[in-house]
């Protein structure tokens, strides 16, 4: 079978090499960088962000700690509900903060900031988490995804037709379909394929390689501005136009996604960041670039979360680094 493919032409940047030393956090024209040493940060391993429509940014840590970023400083919530780890944040319609993590869901009374824990009737880890249009609340994990309506839990699992149980990512778009990404999936009798699932409110739609999908494993999932659907791989970015899957691909080596992709986020523009172990990528639909240590002032190369706010600032957790702002 053909893919369709899409072609970037790389463009070279020089950037300011930025120090994280000091007391407060660097600046440079572009960059700033929050760690434990010039900030009141928890830890330089951040797993999960979302931010508020004021502009208040919420950070996870691996611990199971919270923390808020705001113009008026910084507040920091201990939960002994989920201390092995938050993994996947998002801020809903009910002003509430839910959390995804390895000791299942949570949610943060903005208010009163008492954490929950929610008795979610899947087993194992919790992946992520997102908030459909009609308000409901979707967490995905190592054994499927399941549907919260506030009341009610509903479980979807291989036998309701996912690809594999091992969810890796899930997001709504704005038709109100829910997209989840798994990864391949040992069983008794050998491997399930991972793929991208669409749910329809009525059936779920598997995506894999063989119709176009170029990878076997979902690491992430983004909805774009204008619907498409783009997803992560080991060494691949899949973008899903009008239902069709096609290959991401650049005439250079060098400025090509062949990395992990740990996360993707999309911001006002429609211009396409990309989260690797290996450095953070931006894509416009034309060109690519590569940051790193080496070449900006990102605070780390292992990206593990990626959010823009309403002023299309992007916040960036990485996995040593700390948390790093970038204005561009």
């Amino acid at each position: 079978m053909l893919r369709k493919r899409f072609n970037a032409v790389p463009v070279l940047l020089l950037l300011l090499i930025l120090s994280c030393s000091g007391t407060e956090p660097v600046e440079g024209p572009d960059w700033v960088v929050y760690n434990t040493v010039n900030s009141d940060l928890r830890a330089n391993t951040v797993t999960a962000l979302a931010v508020e429509t004021d502009g208040d940014l919420w950070i996870g840590y691996p611990s199971g700690w919270l923390s808020r970023l705001s113009r008026s400083g910084w507040l920091h919530i201990s939960s002994r509900f989920m201390k092995n780890g938050i993994s996947d944040l998002v801020i809903g319609r009910d002003s509430l903060l839910w959390m995804a993590g390895a000791d299942g869901a949570g949610i943060l009374d903005a208010v009163t900031r008492g954490v929950a824990q929610l008795e979610s009737p899947l087993q194992g880890r919790l992946t992520c988490v997102t908030e459909a249009a009609d308000g409901t609340k979707w967490f995905g994990g190592d054994s499927g995804a399941v549907r919260f309506d506030g009341e009610i839990w509903t479980v979807f699992d291989r036998r309701s037709g996912l690809s594999s149980p091992a969810v890796t990512d899930i997001r709504t778009d704005g038709h109100g379909d829910v997209w989840a990404g798994s990864r391949h999936y040992r069983t008794e009798t050998g491997f399930t394929v991972g793929a991208v699932s669409r749910y329809d409110g009525h059936e779920w739609h598997v995506q894999g390689p063989f119709t176009g999908l170029p990878g076997f494993s979902v690491h992430s999932l983004a909805v774009d501005t204008d619907g498409s659907v783009w997803a992560g791989f080991i060494d691949a970015v899949g973008h899903n136009i009008d239902g069709e899957w096609g290959e991401l691909t650049v005439s250079d080596a060098t400025a090509y996604v062949r990395d992990t992709v740990n996360v993707i986020a999309v911001d006002a523009r429609g211009v396409k960041w990309f989260g690797t172990p290996n450095g953070l990528i931006r894509y416009d639909g034309t060109a690519m670039m590569r940051y790193t240590t080496a070449n900006s002032g990102l605070g780390g190369n292992d990206i593990r979360a990626i959010v823009v706010d309403s002023e299309n600032t992007k916040w960036i957790g990485t996995s040593t680094g700390g948390l790093t702002r970038l204005i561009d």
